[in-house]
């Protein structure tokens, strides 16, 4: 950490709401938060730090008896707020202050569009900018712990303390490429409400192992994955505590009729708990199998296409690796074989029709499937 910064330690409203009062004049601030969520469904949150250019905050919000103070700061469309991977923060800062960050910045997508590697940690960014190597000791510490020691505090400043000159730096070059909008329009995209709505409907897309299904057995996925979603969040357990994504697919596999008493077998259901669950469970299952309408998609995860549209696939990965080799970005910051899919099946959905990749990569490959492919009605549309 920069030798003259100074970690004030905050643990009392009367301490906090001084803090804030400072940070109302910032034009742009540092933030990181530290959290836990291995046992839970929602993030426990631990510690927040902000860092202004000359001091470094560390906001304990299990010591306070609210941090709504903080709102004005956050939603302020004047001051910068600067994150590095910034997703989960944001979450975390939802969950507790009840609305998103405005006016942000992202120095690990900056870092991206800048051509250093895709998603590069804050601590390999920081080495490579300023040459100074953090001390990652307390990567796994419990946060949850009090007290916290000086070690933890200082850790945790650091995690804080070069943000702000890392975005002026990245700034600076993005500024000079003319990326400037590109990294505005992807740091807008982190502010989408439905990013972090954990929307029951949607369950079923977290479910690994769901592509090899068949749209029967998926009625069941979307079913119980809706009713594990409920259950989680309702008791505040992880997902998979509730019930596990192989439990989950082995019980939409089953032919034999259902009962309560043969779902315990499966890996995952084992305690009392969960065997109570067992009629919540067989009744979604069985609304399923009651549907006359397959509820998802399979080709969402892999669509069966034709030998013909696997080339074209094959030819379009061909134009993005060499159109990022040309910007000096990693292939799949500027286009991922999920843009690909949704390009080619649900253009409606696909980043690549709008902002800045439009007309860098999305148009050049609409133009490429229009001329190999062409308009046809079967595959895809």
């Amino acid at each position: 950490m920069k030798q003259h910064t100074r970690i004030e330690f905050i643990q009392h409203d009367r301490e906090l709401d001084d803090a804030c009062r400072s940070l109302q004049s910032a034009t742009w601030l540092g933030v990181d938060t530290e959290f836990v969520r291995e046992r839970t469904y929602h993030p426990v949150f631990c510690l927040l730090q902000i860092a202004t250019e000359e001091r470094v905050f560390c906001i304990d919000p299990q010591n306070l008896t609210s941090i709504d103070p903080l709102s004005q700061i956050f939603q302020c469309p004047h001051i910068l707020k600067i994150f590095h991977s910034a997703r989960q923060d944001i979450e975390v800062l939802l969950s507790a202050l009840g609305h998103l960050p405005v006016f942000l910045h992202d120095t690990q997508i900056a870092a991206g569009l800048a051509g250093y590697p895709d998603q590069i940690g804050y601590g390999n960014l920081v080495e490579e900018l300023f040459n100074v190597r953090l001390d990652k000791s307390y990567t796994r510490t419990d946060w949850t712990q009090r007290p916290l020691s000086s070690e933890q505090l200082r850790y945790a400043g650091e995690d804080v303390a070069y943000l702000i000159a890392t975005y002026q730096k990245l700034f600076e070059s993005l500024h000079s490429r003319g990326r400037l909008e590109w990294l505005k329009d992807d740091c807008a995209a982190l502010l989408n409400p439905s990013l972090y709505s954990n929307s029951i409907d949607d369950a079923w897309k977290r479910v690994k192992g769901a592509a090899e299904l068949t749209p029967k057995q998926l009625n069941r996925v979307h079913a119980m994955a809706a009713w594990r979603e409920e259950t989680a969040k309702a008791i505040n357990l992880p997902r998979n505590w509730v019930l596990r994504d192989e439990s989950l697919c082995e019980i939409a596999r089953i032919t034999s009729r259902l009962n309560p008493v043969i779902l315990p077998r499966f890996k995952g259901m084992e305690s009392a708990q969960q065997r109570q669950w067992g009629l919540q469970l067989m009744e979604r299952i069985e609304q399923a199998d009651r549907q006359e309408n397959f509820l998802i998609d399979p080709t969402y995860w892999a669509p069966r296409v034709s030998p013909e549209t696997r080339s074209v696939i094959k030819d379009m990965s061909a134009l993005i690796k060499q159109k990022a080799a040309e910007l000096n970005i990693v292939p799949s910051l500027l286009a991922s074989r999920r843009d690909l899919d949704d390009l080619m099946f649900r253009p409606e959905a696909s980043r690549l029709n709008k902002g800045w990749r439009y007309p860098i990569i999305g148009q050049p490959l609409s133009a490429l499937r229009e001329i190999k492919y062409g308009k046809r009605n079967d595959e895809p549309s």
